[in-house]
């Protein structure tokens, strides 16, 4: 149209044998085709969440959501996220109090020892803070995986939170990078304080979030998914099936130019 496409030039096509996207490009590209179910996830957990008590089974819900969401499932964004919040309540809510008052906890250990820091107290304090720092970080690296194991298994909670204190180094590189894209978000949102505290209802839970499933859940199907599955002798539904005998081969980026001379006549055209 316009003169700017040749319609009768075949396109490159999509070839099945094509390699995959580095994992950079690959979350950026489903981003992009996610975001906006994103900005509706986020509503309905920001929703969900209001009465703070709740926060535990509203992030297992969120979490089973953007977990179907990494893995290209089909999602029914709300009833999905409702069937979720029923089934992980119980689980979820004990994680979620224990969350709030761990929370609390750290605030007030690292405020104390920070303000006996800056009093000039003895190097005591400086250790306890940094210790206090460390286990604040180790904490918050385990939660990228507590509430997806939550809504993808259905382990105990003493296993997922010891699998998840595992998985903080064995999936290292995953958790810094994401912990980085955390605290460069953290820090933006303080920065412009006034107007991110309008944005909370779209942003930036459920983005948050579907990072960590992009980064972290990996981590998840190497050592705890695919190995169940391996030692039981099932089909693994995460991963792709083998493809059955088709009527029609994909000639997909094979496609050659269209010789369009042979087509053509001096007869009249018919409109």
């Amino acid at each position: 149209m316009f003169g700017f496409n040749n319609y009768n030039k075949s396109g490159r096509g999509v070839p099945k044998s094509a390699p995959r996207k580095k994992a950079f490009f690959r979350f950026f590209e489903l981003f992009g085709r996610k975001f906006f179910l994103l900005l509706k996830l986020n509503l309905i957990y920001f929703l969900f969440t209001l009465p703070i008590i709740t926060f535990g089974p509203s992030t297992a819900a969120l979490c089973a959501v953007t977990r179907s969401l990494v893995l290209e499932r089909p999602v029914f964004m709300f009833s999905d996220f409702l069937d979720a919040f029923k089934e992980n309540f119980k689980k979820g809510l004990i994680l979620g109090v224990a969350d709030i008052i761990l929370a609390g906890v750290f605030i007030f250990t690292i405020t104390y020892y920070d303000l006996s820091v800056d009093m000039g107290s003895d190097g005591t304090d400086m250790i306890m803070l940094i210790m206090a720092i460390c286990a604040a970080m180790l904490l918050l690296m385990a939660h990228f995986y507590i509430y997806l194991q939550l809504a993808a298994t259905n382990l105990k909670l003493s296993g997922i939170l010891k699998n998840s204190i595992l998985m903080v180094f064995l999936g290292l590189k995953n958790n810094i990078v994401t912990l980085l894209v955390l605290i460069g978000v953290s820090a933006l949102f303080f920065k412009f304080f006034g107007i991110a505290v309008f944005l909370l209802p779209v942003i930036p839970a459920a983005q948050i979030c579907f990072l960590c499933g992009f980064s972290c859940y990996p981590v998840i199907q190497k050592y705890v998914i695919n190995p169940y599955y391996e030692q039981n002798g099932l089909e693994n539904p995460e991963t792709l099936k083998k493809e059955q005998p088709s009527m029609f081969i994909d000639m997909g980026g094979q496609e050659q130019e269209i010789n369009m001379t042979k087509f053509k006549s001096k007869g009249k055209i018919i409109k």
